[in-house]
């Protein structure tokens, strides 16, 4: 099974990671990466998020992106995360 908590997966604990636009990386349940905008983003990005999340793919590991942004900040995340129309998150493998 995948690591639960950043200290699991051998990771910094997840407000090391804070820099100039994101305030944190958590590595949560099953694996999943969200990654927190701080608050010197964009205002309308500050505590908007970024998931990867992790598929077992049994000896590999594939990864969709989701956000939280509105519409009109989908042009701040990687193609493969933006929204798609209609609803729901990106997705992608890589």
């Amino acid at each position: 099974s995948l690591p639960n908590t950043n200290a699991l997966a051998g990771a910094m604990a997840a407000a090391k990671y804070k820099g100039t636009y994101v305030s944190s990386a958590t590595i949560g349940a099953s694996g999943v990466i969200t990654l927190l905008f701080g608050s010197d983003a964009k205002t309308n990005l500050a505590t908007k998020a970024i998931t990867l999340t992790p598929k077992d793919e049994g000896g590999s590991v594939s990864w969709a992106c989701s956000n939280t942004l509105t519409d009109d900040y989908q042009n701040y995340v990687p193609s493969n995360c933006k929204k798609k129309a209609g609803g729901g998150g990106g997705g992608g493998r890589g």
